[in-house]
């Protein structure tokens, strides 16, 4: 091995998939906390996407930035 490469660190490779799965699963339950009925048709309103988008993130798909504002502007008020 060449002199110069030797000296990197070897850093993993693995993705770990588990860090992110626990922060979605909470938007959803977030989500139906704020809007009991309607969850999906109300976030995508909120967040001006079609509700198919909604029920995605509802499901566990990451968020987009839109999501989070329409949350986080519920709770603020």
């Amino acid at each position: 091995m060449h002199g110069t490469l030797a000296a990197i660190p070897r850093q993993s490779t693995a993705i770990d998939r588990l860090g992110i799965r626990p922060t979605e699963k909470k938007f959803g339950r977030v989500a139906r906390a704020l809007w009991p009925r309607k969850t999906a048709a109300e976030l995508a309103a909120r967040a001006g996407v079609t509700q198919r988008t909604a029920e995605f993130w509802l499901a566990g798909r990451e968020p987009s930035a839109a999501a989070l504002v329409a949350v986080i502007h519920e709770i603020m008020h």
